[in-house]
């Protein structure tokens, strides 16, 4: 889909042609990307014996993880983002829904831990980790309820919230604390859905496929404002849309349906999935506790067997 769309929308003299073949390499970005990198691999290499939850899989979601930031923020989707508000979702999308979980998926709790350096391990971290009101302070962080409102105000403040992403769009220090708030809420949205080992989800199944529909409820919602508007709300690209013939308003409307019917598509399949891994969960303890009772019906009838009549 996404091909055919970009087929479609380079301009007559090719003026967008340029965007996407263009690839930036801001320092801070490489920095940001490669340093969890290296510390997630020589973890690896000091974790000698490994838990069996942490499956052979889990290295490659990781840093699945981080090239999915690689290709959000210095491929040509970062480019056409300046000219296309529709790019710009798509890229908003790979922050918060494609690298949050899939780096989780790779538990990097254990491994970067391992992967720094002693003195910091002991003199920094782990004074941290056993201060009470660090773990307090993260708890009131990571409490769903909170987690949940910081996801919505995020997405709705930056895009309706009275010209931040006009004011992004123009300053690139504004635009960078957008990509982090983004960045931030959704890992931990995605730590409240995701048992990213060997920490835990504080919700249950059930639970999470509710926060989860509530999400997809407030992001329709925020999407339909976006689809259905009829007037601009990002001046910037009232004279940039042209290049890929489009409207402005077209490329708006697309960029809000992008983030309707693609991020919901999301979030359902990972909402099913949840809820499919409860019932298996659910199934799998009754047959255990049938399986018990039985042992427990056989152990009484040879009991009895071996009772004397009298």
């Amino acid at each position: 889909m996404l091909p055919a769309i970009l087929a479609h929308t380079v301009g007559p003299e090719g003026e967008g042609a340029a965007s996407l073949a263009r690839w930036s390499f801001d320092p801070i970005i490489i920095l940001v990307v490669l340093l969890p990198a290296w510390l997630y691999a020589r973890g690896l290499r000091n974790w000698y014996f490994r838990p069996s939850w942490f499956a052979s899989w889990r290295p490659f979601a990781f840093y699945a993880g981080l090239f999915s930031l690689v290709i959000a923020l210095c491929s040509p989707i970062d480019a056409m983002s300046d000219d296309l508000f529709f790019m710009h979702m798509a890229q908003h999308m790979l922050l918060q829904l494609i690298a949050p979980p899939l780096i989780l998926l790779g538990a990097p709790t254990t491994p970067i831990l391992r992967g720094l350096p002693r003195r910091v391990r002991q003199g920094f971290v782990r004074p941290i980790v056993r201060n009470q009101l660090a773990r307090a302070l993260f708890g009131l962080i990571a409490n769903p309820i909170l987690v949940w409102a910081a996801f919505a105000a995020a997405n709705w403040g930056w895009h309706l919230g009275g010209g931040l992403y006009q004011s992004a769009l123009e300053s690139q220090g504004i635009h960078y604390l957008q990509h982090v708030s983004f960045m931030a809420v959704a890992m931990l949205w995605w730590v409240t859905v995701i048992d990213a080992k060997p920490l835990r989800s504080r919700l249950n199944y059930p639970a999470r496929a509710l926060f989860i529909g509530l999400t997809m409820f407030q992001n329709i919602y925020l999407g339909a404002s976006l689809t259905f508007r009829k007037t601009l709300l990002y001046p910037h690209y009232a004279d940039r849309t042209h290049i890929w013939n489009w409207t402005p308003l077209e490329d708006q409307q697309a960029g809000g349906a992008l983030m309707w019917v693609g991020g919901d598509t999301l979030l359902l399949i990972v909402a099913v999935y949840i809820l499919s891994v409860w019932f298996d969960a659910r199934e799998k303890q009754s047959r255990e506790e049938e399986r018990r009772a039985d042992e427990r019906a056989a152990r009484a009838a040879a009991q009895e067997k071996r009772t004397p009549v009298q």
